[in-house]
C-alpha cells in the first residue's frame, strides 16, 4: 500500500555545493482531516528560509521510493527509504542533480546565532526607500539612528557578491544586522538596503555588474547624507567583499561625498587572479588531489581568458562550450559520466561566467581606483580568509594605498571571510560557526570610525 504517512517526521540532510554545505530539513505531518495523506514544508537552515511549501509528497511501497515535489522552487527530491525507516538516500534535482541523504531525527537542529539583535532596541529603526534615478531602480532599506537629537556620523553598508538582502543574510547569519546594531549602540547611524531585485527593491540583479551596484550605493550615500539627524560631513561607507570593490568606485564617482571608507575583506587585485587564488586555496584546504586541482585551475584559466579576449557573449559561448567538452573528453570515464548527468548545471555555469557581472569582475583591477583615494581608508582582512586571502591581497592593497597617509591595511587574527573566529577558514565552516562577527573586529571598526568623526 502506498501510504505516505510512513514519512511523517523530521528529516535533515546536507547538499554539498562546491565548497559549501547547504543544510535542508523536511517537516512531514499527517493531515488532520485526511489521516492517510501528508503535508510537508522545507527549511533551508543556512539560508534563513523556513516553511517553504512542498506541493506533493508520494511514497511507493513496492520500491520504497519517496518523492518530494516543489515546482515553485523548480526542485524535487527523490530517494529510497531504508528498511529501518531512518534514512532517505537519493538525489536533489534543481538545474542539475546532486546526491543527498536525509536522516530521520527526533529533534530538529537549532541554529544558534547569539549575536543576532533582538528587540527592544536602544535606537530607532526606520524603514526607508530611495531611488537610483538614472537606472529607474527603487531600493528599500533600514536606517538605524542612535538615541538623541544628533546629528550623527553615519555609514552605508554595501554587501558582497550575489543577490543579498539588507542584512546580507547568508548561512543563517545576518552580518549587517549585527554590525548595524553594534554601531548604533556606539552612536553611529547606518543605512543598509536590499540589493536591486532582492526583497523590496526593484530592478533585475542578474542584468547588473559592479558599476551598477556602485551607482546604487552612490544613491544610498546621497540619500543618507540628506537624512534628518545625519551629519553629512561625517559620512562613510563599509563594503564587504565585493562591497570593498564598490566603495572606492563610489568615492571616485563623487569625491566630496564620503569622508572615510572601510574595506571589509575587500580585494586588491583583479577578478581573474582572485578566483584562481581562491580556487587553489579552497581546493587544497578541502584536500583535493593536486592533479585534479591543477586540471581544474587550468580549465578555469582557459575559460576566463576566452571571456577576457572575446567581448561578445554570443561569440564567446560556443568557445566556452568547446573548451569544457575538450576538458571532459580527457577525464576518466566515471568523471565523464558525472559531467553528463550535470549538463544543466554546466550550462548554467557557462551563462553565469559569460554574464555582465562576471565579465566586469574578471577584468576589473581595483588598484588604480584605490590609488586615487584621498580620504581615510581602513582595509581589514581576515587571517584565515580563503576567499580574499591576506597573502595575495595585503601586499596589493598596501601598494595601491601607499600614497595615502590616512590609509591602513590590517589583518584580523584568527578570522575568516565573514570575520568569524574560525578553525580552517573554509566556506563550509560559515554556517556551523555560531558567531556572526568576531567582537574584536566589531570594536576595531567602531573605534576607527569614532576616531575619525569626533
Amino acid at each position: 500500500m502506498d501510504d505516505p504517512t510512513i514519512l511523517v517526521g523530521t528529516w535533515e540532510g546536507a547538499l554539498n555545493v562546491g565548497a559549501f554545505k547547504l543544510r535542508l530539513r523536511f517537516n512531514v505531518e499527517a493531515k488532520p482531516d485526511q489521516p492517510d495523506e501528508v503535508s510537508a514544508t522545507l527549511d533551508s537552515l543556512d539560508q534563513n528560509a523556513s516553511g517553504l511549501k512542498v506541493d506533493t509528497v508520494r511514497f511507493n511501497a513496492a520500491n520504497r521510493e519517496a518523492v518530494f515535489e516543489m515546482p515553485t522552487l523548480r526542485s524535487r527530491f527523490v530517494g529510497k527509504l531504508n528498511t529501518e525507516g531512518t534514512e532517505l538516500v537519493g538525489s536533489w534535482e534543481q538545474t542539475g542533480t546532486l546526491p543527498i541523504t536525509f536522516q530521520r531525527v527526533a529533534k530538529s537542529t537549532v541554529i544558534k546565532r547569539p549575536q543576532e539583535p533582538k528587540p527592544p532596541f536602544p535606537y530607532e529603526v526606520i524603514e526607508v526607500a530611495f531611488c537610483n534615478e538614472p537606472a529607474n531602480v527603487t531600493l528599500a532599506g533600514t536606517l538605524t539612528l542612535p538615541q538623541g537629537d544628533g546629528p550623527f556620523p553615519a555609514v552605508v553598508l554595501v554587501s558582497g557578491s550575489g543577490p543579498q538582502d539588507r542584512n546580507e543574510s547568508l548561512f543563517g547569519h545576518q552580518p549587517f544586522a549585527v554590525l548595524a546594531d553594534h554601531l548604533a549602540r556606539a552612536g553611529i547611524a547606518t543605512l543598509r538596503y536590499d540589493d536591486r531585485g532582492v526583497g523590496k527593491s526593484t530592478g533585475v540583479h542578474a542584468q547588473a555588474d559592479s558599476r551598477d551596484f556602485a551607482a546604487d550605493a552612490l544613491a544610498a550615500c546621497r540619500f543618507l547624507a540628506q537624512a534628518d539627524r545625519i551629519d553629512p560631513t561625517k559620512l562613510g561607507l563599509i563594503g564587504h567583499s565585493e562591497g570593498g570593490l564598490i566603495g572606492p568606485l563610489v568615492a571616485q564617482a563623487d569625491p566630496k561625498l564620503l569622508r572615510f571608507l572601510i574595506l571589509w575583506a575587500g580585494p586588491g587585485v583583479d577578478g581573474k587572479t582572485i578566483l584562481l587564488d581562491q580556487a587553489k586555496v579552497v581546493g587544497r584546504g578541502m584536500k583535493t588531489h593536486e592533479e585534479e586541482l591543477a586540471a581544474s585551475l587550468t580549465l578555469n584559466a582557459r575559460l576566463f581568458d576566452i571571456i577576457l579576449a572575446e567581448p561578445n557573449p554570443a561569440k564567446a559561448e560556443p568557445l566556452l562550450i568547446q573548451t569544457i567538452d575538450e576538458f571532459v573528453a580527457q577525464r576518466p570515464q566515471e568523471q565523464r559520466a558525472a559531467f553528463a548527468q550535470q549538463k544543466a548545471q554546466v550550462e548554467a555555469a557557462i551563462k553565469q561566467i559569460n554574464g555582465p557581472w562576471f565579465r566586469f569582475f574578471l577584468r576589473h583591477d581595483p588598484a588604480p581606483v584605490l590609488a586615487e583615494l584621498k580620504i581615510p581608508v581602513l582595509a581589514l582582512l581576515g587571517e584565515k580568509d580563503t576567499q580574499v586571502t591576506p597573502a595575495l591581497h595585503r601586499p596589493a592593497l598596501e601598494r595601491a594605498l601607499a600614497g595615502n597617509p590616512e590609509a591602513v591595511v590590517e589583518v584580523i587574527p584568527g578570522v575568516n571571510h565573514l570575520f568569524q573566529t574560525a578553525e580552517t577558514g573554509l566556506p563550509d565552516e560559515y554556517a556551523r560557526i555560531e558567531e556572526t562577527i568576531c567582537p574584536a573586529a566589531l570594536e576595531r571598526i567602531t573605534h576607527w570610525i569614532q576616531e575619525r568623526t569626533r
